[in-house]
């Protein structure tokens, strides 16, 4: 009978432990890219993870260091959603309608690899 009484108080914890959560979901989904990111380009120079303000949003560069020929930035939002991909191959620096680095405003340096 103990045992199961300290099987329900687990369960118990365990479930009020996870209701309390501060961080949103949106947060792991970038904090997991961002460390994935870091792993893959961790032997790429001038790779980097800069936070920007870009029309209106909060938005994440993820710039592919020169191990990729023709690299580029992926844009994303705090919740992984994709806003645009700039360079590669074809230098576009279009990103809804904008000019990517003529509009975007630098937040912060989160990685680069120099």
């Amino acid at each position: 009978m103990k045992n199961y009484i300290l099987l329900a108080l687990v369960v118990m914890l365990l479930i009020v432990s996870s209701c309390g959560d501060d961080e949103p979901m949106e947060a792991n989904c970038l904090t997991e890219k961002i460390e994935a990111f870091k792993l893959d380009q961790a032997t790429c120079e001038n790779a980097s993870i800069i936070k920007y303000n870009f029309q209106n949003q909060e938005v994440y560069g993820f710039t592919q260091g020169i191990c990729i020929a023709d690299g580029g930035t992926d844009v994303i939002l705090a919740d992984c959603s994709n806003v645009c991909f700039i360079g590669g191959i074809t230098g576009n620096q279009d990103c809804n309608g904008d000019l990517f680095f003529d509009v975007a405003e630098e937040i912060e340096i989160i990685w680069e690899n120099k």
